[in-house]
Formats: C-alpha cells, sequence, structure tokens
C-alpha cells in the first residue's frame, strides 16, 4: 500500500508508490509513458507496424475519389462544348466558369494528398523488417509488465511480417553470430547504463536490470574491429611463415588455396560487401599470397 510522505513543513504530500502498488495496478502507474519511455531508449526496441494493407486500402480510396472527381470534370468539358449550348471560351482559364474553376481546385487539394501519401509510404517500404531479437525484446517486456498495455493494443507485436524498426541498427555478420553468445550477453563490458532522461523520469518498474539489458553499440563495434584486425593480420602473416618453410610448389598452392578459401568466408562474414566485391578483394589477396610463394626455399622449384 502507499505510504503518505510529508513536506519539510509537515503538510501531508501525495503518498509514495511502493512496488507493490505497481505490480497491481500496472496500467495505471506504467502504461504507454513507460512504454513509450522504455522503446524509445534503444533502436532495437522500436518496432512498430508498417499497416501494409490499410495502406493500400487508403491509396485505393484516395485513387477512386480522384477518378470520380476526373469524370465529373470530363463532363463538365463535354457539356460545355455542345452545340446546343451557348458559346463559351474553353480555351482560357481566365473566362472559365466558376464551377470547373472550384472543381479543378478541388482537385489539385486531392491530388497533393494523393501524391504525398504514397511518397511517405515509400519511405516506410524502405525501412529494414524488424529482427527475431528486437521483436522478441518487445516481448519480453510486455510479458514483464503484464497487465501495463492493454492486451488488444499489445496484439501488435504478433503482427511478424508487417513489423520494422524505425531506426535499425547496422549489424554485420559476425557481430551478429557474436551477439548470439551467453558470454556477449552477461559480460558487463559490452553493457551501458540506460539513458539519464529514462532513469530520471522513471518510476520503479520502468527500467529493470533483470528484464533490460543495453548494449554499447561503441564497446561492440570497437571489439569487432579488433577482431577483423586480428583476422587480417593472422591472415597475411601466417601463410608467409608457412610456404617459407614449404619448398614443394604443389603443397604450396594447396597453402594458397585454403587461405584464399577462408578470407572469402572471412570477407562474407564481416562485411555486407556484394559477391564481386568480395571477390575482387579476394583476388588482390591471391596476388599477394603469390608473391609470398616467390620467398620460400630456393630450391622449390620443382615439386614433389
Amino acid at each position: 500500500m502507499a505510504a503518505p510522505a510529508s513536506t519539510p513543513g509537515g503538510a501531508p504530500s501525495l503518498p509514495l508508490l511502493t512496488e507493490e502498488d505497481i505490480q497491481r495496478k500496472p496500467w495505471r502507474y506504467i502504461g504507454y509513458k513507460g512504454f513509450s519511455e522504455w522503446m524509445a531508449s534503444d533502436d532495437d526496441f522500436f518496432v512498430v507496424r508498417r499497416l501494409d494493407s490499410l495502406t493500400a486500402r487508403v491509396i485505393l480510396l484516395l485513387q477512386w475519389g480522384l477518378t470520380k472527381l476526373e469524370i465529373k470534370l470530363e463532363a463538365l468539358d463535354f457539356d460545355r462544348s455542345r452545340l446546343v449550348v451557348k458559346d463559351l471560351h474553353n480555351g482560357s482559364l481566365e473566362l472559365d466558369d466558376d464551377d470547373r474553376q472550384q472543381l479543378v481546385h478541388h482537385i489539385h487539394i486531392k491530388l497533393k494528398e494523393y501524391h504525398d501519401f504514397p511518397n511517405g509510404c515509400s519511405e516506410l517500404k524502405s525501412k529494414p523488417d524488424a529482427t527475431s531479437e528486437a521483436t522478441r525484446n518487445v516481448q519480453n517486456w510486455l510479458g514483464s509488465h503484464a497487465g501495463a498495455i492493454d492486451t488488444r493494443e499489445a496484439a501488435f507485436i504478433d503482427h511478424r511480417g508487417d513489423l520494422f524498426s524505425i531506426h535499425a541498427t547496422f549489424r554485420t555478420p559476425l557481430r551478429r553470430t557474436l551477439e548470439k553468445f551467453g558470454a556477449f550477453e552477461t559480460s558487463k563490458w559490452f553493457r551501458k547504463p540506460p539513458n539519464s532522461r529514462m532513469e530520471a523520469n522513471s518510476l520503479p518498474g520502468y527500467y529493470d536490470p533483470r528484464t533490460t539489458i543495453y548494449h554499447s553499440n561503441k564497446r561492440t563495434e570497437g571489439f569487432v574491429n579488433v577482431l577483423i584486425c586480428v583476422a587480417g593480420f593472422t591472415l597475411l602473416v601466417v601463410p608467409l611463415w608457412i610456404l617459407f618453410h614449404v619448398s614443394s610448389r604443389q603443397n604450396q598452392l594447396i597453402v594458397i588455396t585454403i587461405f584464399i578459401a577462408f578470407f572469402l568466408a572471412i570477407v562474407q562474414s564481416v562485411s555486407v560487401a556484394r559477391p564481386f566485391e568480395s571477390l575482387a578483394a579476394t583476388a588482390a589477396y591471391s596476388a599477394v599470397l603469390m608473391v609470398f610463394m616467390q620467398i620460400g626455399p630456393r630450391h622449390a622449384g620443382t615439386s614433389s
């Protein structure tokens, strides 16, 4: 139960909330304030629906509305060009009648609405689909704060194929693989505290370190870059020493082939390079290894 607090002058103030109060009525004390603050606190939490079917429905409705206006304008043009009516100057906007001008102005307003809406939709379509991890983050929060959000309104997260991230964090395949390891999740070195605004404005229960863990993108990317540098250094130095001690040309080619395949796999895992870009980088690495062949034992002129 909430306990009343007193001001320094002895006057009663608002009662202090307890964890029990919040858990009993999360819809009152957490609600959308807590949910929206949590969702905005990290890019991996900001997941909403595209509503593609509704978008198409609205565009079709706008299109039909304009089609009817187009038919009406064509009818006015036809009526004003018939022989049975008095001469009307259909080649002058200045002398045009008020009915037709008002209709064109109305069409202009509707056309602007029709053009602007698909442009916004196109921007949404370019957003990346929400990852399974981002979707699971929202589901976990809703599960940990059961009752904070109405179940019907929280059901948006169940529309898997219709979800997208407002601002998705770019992740290479290597980083995605690392984040699946339990050591990454539990390591304090990769963690960061929630933003200060959220800590200052949130009630107990908004942020619970047992249910929400924030990772530092800067530290994670730094660690991935270190791994890439170590892998690159290894791929240059190790074949150098192996080729130095291998005298057979055939064995040298076997070594080079193995390292070329390994290099191509590394490039594909640490970047989002297209196939021909990966092959171009691999070709350059192959040329370096062919130069390394020249430093082998001098008697390596014949194969054995």
